[in-house]
């Protein structure tokens, strides 16, 4: 085949494909005209159609041509591959259309399209012309809305006043005022008249001894009584004068042997016996150092720095002191006793300052009255008044009556 006739071919087949498609889309807007002129005169018909349905028609037809042109464009490619992939612009395609004269007749118009969805409604039309008036004498018109109100009017002059009213209820009584300046002080009065005689009163406290009276006349003698207890030993008298010395007297044994070995003074199946008839520094028998007996006689001190006065007394321990006659400290530290026939036990602090008083030990106890004892504990105390108390122990006690009986709190 001659170059010139497959240029020819080749223009044709062009010119086809490419009024293909136009010729489609002109039946594609013919179609939707037509169709848009079924769906106004269908209006009331499809009113129950769902927008939903009616959009998924648009996108169908929509895909339908979107298929047309890709086969179109296939054709195209294929075309061109088959003639060598030759170059044809614009201007030539629409030469060689020219020159064919390739137009044909109109085809006959194509099947209505589907119906289309419904469209918005529009904005409402202008306003109509104004109607000619109706005849005169027609019944008047309903009763418009009530206008806006209209300002406030300035105001009146004040009325006269009204009659009075009645009195309200007392109010609440008000708070109480401050208190007034005292007033002078009034004349005494006259003396009111004697009251009954009150009730005994209850029995007060016995009362102390009072003085002694003067003595009364002397009553006859009474039976003779039994005889008394022995009454505590008299000062001694003054020493007599010096006698006339006496004639010397043999020579006596010697009773003390001495053992070198031990330094120890022996007296061997003899009784050894010390007193002495005066009162201070003498018959006393001291064993230890730091004593100090110079003021007491017949004493008996051991231990070391102990204190013995008066008559008969009996210390040991340490630092212990005694005084009066016949008291007895049996040992301990810093204990004191005065007064007859009295003693401590032991312990610490101690103090007996009655006749025939006793503290048996423990710590800063204190028996001052007559016949009282403290069995122990610390800081206990029989009071003076306290005659033939007893406390039996405990911290703290305290005996303030005659025979009174005193056990450990808690």
């Amino acid at each position: 085949m001659p170059p010139s006739s497959r240029s020819a071919i080749l223009s044709y087949l062009l010119v086809l494909l490419l009024a293909a498609p136009a010729r489609s889309s002109e039946l594609g807007f013919e179609n939707d005209g037509v169709a848009l002129l079924q769906v106004v005169s269908n209006v009331q018909q499809g009113v129950h159609r769902s927008e939903m349905s009616q959009m998924a028609l648009l996108q169908e037809q929509v895909r339908e041509q979107k298929e047309r042109i890709a086969v179109l464009e296939q054709s195209v490619a294929a075309l061109l591959s088959a003639v060598g992939n030759r170059h044809l612009g614009g201007t030539d395609i629409c030469s060689q259309v020219t020159a064919c004269d390739l137009a044909g007749p109109a085809g006959p118009p194509g099947p209505s399209g589907q119906q289309g969805p419904t469209g918005s409604t529009g904005p409402p039309g202008p306003p109509g012309n104004t109607g000619a008036a109706g005849p005169n004498g027609g019944p008047p018109g309903p009763l418009g809305p009530p206008g806006p109100g209209g300002s406030t009017g300035a105001g009146g002059p004040p009325g006269s006043p009204g009659p009075g009213g009645s009195a309200g209820p007392p109010g609440s009584p008000g708070a109480k005022g401050p208190s007034g300046t005292a007033g002078a002080l009034g004349s005494i009065g006259p003396p009111g008249a004697k009251g009954a005689t009150g009730g005994a009163g209850e029995t007060g406290i016995k009362g102390d001894v009072g003085a002694s009276g003067p003595s009364g006349p002397a009553g006859p003698p009474g039976p003779t009584g039994s005889a008394g207890n022995a009454g505590a030993m008299g000062l001694l008298g003054p020493p007599g004068p010096q006698g006339l010395p006496g004639a010397s007297g043999a020579p006596g044994d010697n009773f003390f042997s001495l053992d070198d070995a031990t330094g120890t003074v022996q007296l061997k199946d003899h009784n050894l016996h010390v007193f002495g008839t005066r009162d201070g520094n003498s018959g006393n028998v001291v064993v230890g150092l730091d004593h100090q007996f110079s003021e007491c006689s017949n004493c008996f001190i051991g231990g070391l720095a102990n204190k013995a006065s008066g008559r008969a007394n009996f210390v040991v321990g340490n630092l212990n002191t005694v005084a009066g006659g016949y008291n007895t400290v049996n040992g301990g530290q810093s204990n004191s006793v005065s007064g007859f026939a009295s003693s401590i036990g032991g312990g610490s602090f101690n103090k007996v300052i009655a006749d025939i008083a006793h503290v048996a030990g423990g710590m800063q106890n204190e028996a001052q009255a007559k016949g009282s004892a403290v069995n122990g504990g610390v800081m206990n105390k029989v009071q003076p008044n306290a005659g033939f108390a007893t406390i039996a122990g405990g911290v703290s006690q305290t005996a303030q009556n005659k025979n009174e009986f005193v056990l450990p709190s808690g």
